[in-house]
């Protein structure tokens, strides 16, 4: 596995795990700053967003108009 996609892995984990522990964060496109998205997740928001859309591909996230859901594993289909 080369470098780029093992980093790319920890960043969609550390992601994955913020949401799974928060169950919900009040994240929009609209409200979410920079500095906030790098503050909390050390990332820039064009980076955090294209995590985002794929999580919300594996249907693990739900992005609604009032922020990030988590999804938990018995509700994905």
């Amino acid at each position: 596995m080369s470098r780029l996609s093992v980093e790319s892995a920890r960043r969609r984990g550390a992601v994955f795990e913020a949401l799974r522990q928060a169950g919900f964060l009040p994240i929009t496109h609209s409200r979410a700053g920079d500095e906030y998205i790098q503050q909390r997740f050390g990332l820039a928001p064009k980076t955090f967003w294209k995590i985002i859309r794929e999580l919300e591909a594996d249907r693990e996230v739900r992005i609604a108009p009032e922020g990030l859901y988590f999804v938990a594993p018995q509700d994905r289909w």
